[in-house]
């Protein structure tokens, strides 16, 4: 009833459809197409911006950790502090010289505060004068001997360290050292970051990218984190330490963010995450001008279908009129116009036409031409069963006459052709498959009177699988041709292994014939992999059909060795379920 109803459509009406299906087909993937390239290329952008964003927050970071450094390193070689200090520990060191020299290391402390991201500067002396109790920028060593960087800054000896506190504090610190005595070390010089400043800065990124943004010491230890989503920051920072690369851009679809793990001058980590949510806007922008797009051009492609729809109906219309009405004893003919395909047709139409005309006065031939033409359609229409029909009669009547050979080779002729035609089917069983190519030998046996030996090595659990019909028989018939009957003998053996290995079915055939000469293997393999090669057609088409069948990894390979044999295998991959 559907298929009626489909007939029953005007052809105008069908020819929009088809038109409308293609072209909203073609514009959705172009759409798509332009859809997801652009948001690539947008992607990539933003990414790039973030990257930038991000970039510059990681040099002014370093500006900021690099001035602190150099400005250590003023305080740590200037002549007056070590001067002092190298006199401090003199055994006549009196008070009047201490109350000076206080009043100078104070005001040189105060005054090398160079910049605003600078708290303060401490320096811990190794003589506990009486200058080091005052306790805002000057401190005896003994408060810093039990801090956990005192050792390694000491170690060092003068190459500045960062460290972060428990409390949140963020300091540079490093050893003074008297390089011209034996116990060089005069004290410690600490510099400590205004963490405000600090998170200030951060700040702006956070505002550019809707995201977080911490800083972490190569340990792992978090030093500031701050932006909408902390938790999930943190959350992140305590599966591990980040990967110590200079960029490394992780996405998250829970949290829909993307991170990027920069490196800074002082070993340093700056961990900044952006919200693809900043996105969305660029997005809705993409698929709004894609679908803008798209609705324009099928708008363009509505009125192109009507257009040239109606034009061409017109046309066929005025044809089926004039085809309605013609009268086969008149001379009025269909009117030709354009040199398109409905112009051929008219052209054929008036032709057709032209030799109605003509076998109507010639009746007689005209019926002998169809009774010619009815007689070779019965021809054509002999039922396969007749062969099966006559191939039975030359068994019996081969049988009365005691000739058993040309009996089991009709027989087996028979039987061969029945599983050839395999009902119409392309695919069959292997055990059918098999069981064919076992017909063949088996013909080809009695052809060469027994001096071909075939072996088979097949896995009872693999004859149930599904293969296409006709790749083994191709394979003997060249191992027989081709190889054993080219031996002066004409003797050999065939061993057809079938097996399943690694996720493949795997049908092997080996012959001990007369092999192929490396420039014949050349040809024969080249010939294979060109669909216009001229030699094996028969294992061309196996190939073409099994790697077709099974897909990738599947096909034929052939070896072979001059003197020696042939090996030919199959290599059919299966499907998850026909691996067990």
């Amino acid at each position: 009833m559907k298929r009626n109803n489909l007939r029953d459509i005007p052809l105008r009406t069908k020819l929009v459809l088809q038109y409308a299906a293609v072209i909203t087909g073609i514009t959705v993937v172009m759409a798509g197409c332009f859809y997801i390239y652009s948001a690539g290329a947008v992607q990539a952008k933003n990414n790039d911006f973030f990257r930038s964003v991000t970039q510059q927050t990681v040099s002014s970071l370093n500006n900021l950790f690099m001035g602190v450094e150099d400005g250590s390193r003023l305080l740590r070689f200037h002549e007056s502090m070590k001067g002092i200090l190298r006199q401090s520990q003199e055994p006549e060191y009196g008070l009047a010289e201490q109350i000076g020299d206080y009043a100078v290391l104070s005001r040189l402390l105060t005054e090398s505060i160079w910049n605003e991201n600078i708290r303060s500067i401490h320096l811990y002396c190794n003589n506990p004068a009486i200058y080091t109790k005052e306790g805002v920028s000057l401190y005896p060593i003994s408060d810093a001997q039990g801090e956990p960087w005192y050792q390694p800054v000491r170690d060092l000896q003068g190459v500045p360290m960062w460290y972060a506190g428990p409390d949140g504090e963020i300091f540079c610190v490093c050893a003074l050292m008297d390089w011209y005595a034996q116990d060089g070390f005069l004290g410690v010089l600490r510099i400590n970051l205004d963490t405000a400043q600090l998170l200030r800065m951060l700040q702006s990124v956070n505002e550019t990218s809707q995201g977080e943004t911490a800083l972490i010491t190569p340990g792992g230890q978090l030093v500031l984190c701050s932006g909408r989503d902390t938790e999930f920051l943190e959350g992140y920072l305590a599966q591990g330490v980040p990967k110590a690369s200079s960029e490394e851009i992780l996405s998250s679809a829970r949290h829909r963010r993307k991170i990027l793990v920069t490196k800074l001058s002082n070993e340093w980590k700056l961990v900044s995450t952006v919200s693809e949510e900043i996105f969305e806007p660029d997005r809705l922008s993409l698929a709004a001008a894609a679908a803008g797009l798209a609705a324009g051009a099928m708008l363009l492609g509505a009125v192109f279908i009507h257009f040239s729809v109606k034009r061409l109906t017109d046309r066929i219309d005025c044809m089926s009129r004039f085809m309605e009405r013609v009268q086969i004893h008149s001379t009025e003919r269909l009117r030709e116009e354009g040199s398109d395909e409905l112009t051929s047709l008219q052209r054929s139409f008036n032709r057709m036409l032209t030799a109605v005309r003509e076998s109507a006065r010639a009746t007689e031939l005209a019926i002998h031409q169809k009774n010619e033409a009815d007689y070779n359609i019965l021809q054509e229409q002999i039922n396969p069963h007749f062969l099966y029909n006559c191939l039975d009669s030359i068994n019996w009547m081969a049988l009365e006459r005691g000739s058993r050979e040309i009996s089991r080779m009709a027989r087996l002729l028979g039987k061969f052709y029945r599983l050839s035609l395999s009902g119409g089917r392309q695919t069959v069983s292997l055990e059918n498959e098999v069981e064919h190519s076992k017909i063949y030998v088996e013909i080809m046996q009695i052809r060469f009177d027994g001096q071909i030996r075939v072996c088979y090595q097949v896995e009872e659990q693999a004859l149930a699988l599904p293969v296409p019909k006709l790749i083994l028989q191709p394979l003997l018939e060249n191992a027989i041709q081709h190889g054993i009957s080219c031996r002066e003998s004409q003797e050999g053996a065939i061993r057809v292994r079938v097996f399943t290995q690694d996720g493949f079915l795997v049908l092997e055939v080996t012959d001990t014939g007369a092999g192929m000469e490396r420039e014949a293997l050349s040809a024969l393999l080249a010939s294979l992999a060109s669909p216009q090669g001229k030699i094996g057609y028969g294992m061309r088409n196996v190939d073409r059909r099994i790697r077709f069948a099974f897909g990738e990894g599947s096909g034929l390979w052939v070896r072979s060795i001059p003197g020696r044999g042939t090996k030919v295998e199959i290599r059919c991959r299966l499907a998850p379920g026909d691996k067990k």
